[in-house]
């Protein structure tokens, strides 16, 4: 049977609603964007996968920086917010928005990458990514991992925490 499995079909029911609140937005001032992060369930899955046995480089030599300004990271915030996220190419190349990605860490896994890239891409550009009003379907501490790249090929991510609490 088709998207049996929990994971497709949450993938399929968050294109949907990515695809409705693109076509909400249209022109203009965007609205409220609001990203489906995973439940309780799902991280734990995540967490059960093996470790590859390496490590990762948030930042190689010369490639873009990634600066989040808003929300402030790591302290508590509630829905909706803004979102303001700086992007610095280093030397002679420029962003690349082709690579840019962004999905939950759970310990080395990165979850719902497709997803919150295409909700984002929308209000990218090369000098970073901002929206007045974000919402984060559920409450609790997630870390995402923003990432982009340069036309010289060199990527950047930062790993950032949000504390989402209820009013």
């Amino acid at each position: 049977m088709p998207f049996s499995d929990p994971c497709s079909r949450l993938v399929t029911w968050f294109s949907i609603a990515a695809a409705l609140l693109l076509v909400a937005c249209g022109e203009g001032e965007p609205r409220t964007l609001v990203l489906e992060l995973p439940n309780e369930e799902e991280i734990e899955q995540a967490r059960q996968k093996p470790s590859p046995g390496y490590t990762f480089a948030e930042r190689p030599l010369g490639a873009p920086e990634i600066e989040v300004l808003l929300p402030a990271v790591g302290v508590p915030i509630e829905s909706p917010f803004e979102v303001r996220v700086r992007f610095t190419p280093k030397g002679e190349s420029e962003i690349d928005l082709s690579s840019l990605q962004l999905c939950v860490k759970v310990g080395w896994v990165c979850i719902y990458g497709d997803e919150l890239t295409e909700a984002v891409r929308p209000y990218a550009s090369i000098d970073g990514i901002r929206h007045p009003s974000v919402v984060i379907d559920r409450e609790g501490r997630f870390t995402l991992r923003l990432t982009v790249g340069d036309t010289l090929g060199r990527a950047a991510s930062k790993d950032f925490e949000i504390l989402l609490e209820s009013k």
